[in-house]
């Protein structure tokens, strides 16, 4: 019978300890994409400054908004994780300005750059994945950090955001 009770209690700890790797797992990948996606935004617009013939201002007012709304939703998230609030930070309607804003931004440097714009079914696809990633990467770093001290909070906000802020257009050369 102490077997058997310490057989299923060690179970229990692998499987809890199986659970936190595959939730550090999602919220490392979530992260690495949403740095990916910053740097494949900023290296586009890069390109379109050096080599396109298109009217800077719509690009410029493009990018503007897919970084403005990304920082938004960048800038609740840390907040959240820095003040230790009691309840996970609601930034589904963030998260869905920053998908929508980047898709747009896509099209718009796809269509500067001369590539096939984001339309559609697949413009779709990208829009609820990118909207998902956002909101594991909000939901996971809360929980992850909620009962942790205020210095402990504050650094992991700050390396958030070192990681994941978008430049601003005239920030870019």
């Amino acid at each position: 019978m102490l077997r058997t009770a310490r057989t299923i209690v060690g179970a229990a700890g692998v499987l809890l300890i199986a659970a936190l790797a595959s939730q550090a797992a999602d919220l490392n990948k979530a992260v690495s994409d949403a740095e990916g996606r910053k740097r494949a935004a900023e290296n586009g617009l890069k390109e379109i400054k050096t080599r396109s013939a298109s009217p800077l201002e719509q690009i410029r007012a493009a990018y503007k908004e897919a970084a403005t709304s990304q920082n938004a939703w960048l800038e609740a998230v840390c907040q959240a994780v820095e003040q230790g609030t009691a309840t996970a930070p609601d930034v589904s309607t963030a998260a869905e300005s920053a998908a929508t804003t980047l898709v747009e931004w896509v099209s718009v440097r796809n269509r500067a750059l001369g590539l096939p714009e984001l339309t559609g079914a697949v413009a779709d696809s990208v829009k609820k994945s990118v909207t998902q990633d956002l909101l594991e990467i909000a939901g996971a770093t809360w929980k992850n950090n909620r009962g942790a001290d205020a210095k402990k909070r504050t650094s992991v906000a700050e390396t958030l955001k070192e990681r994941l802020r978008w430049r601003m257009f005239e920030e870019i050369p």
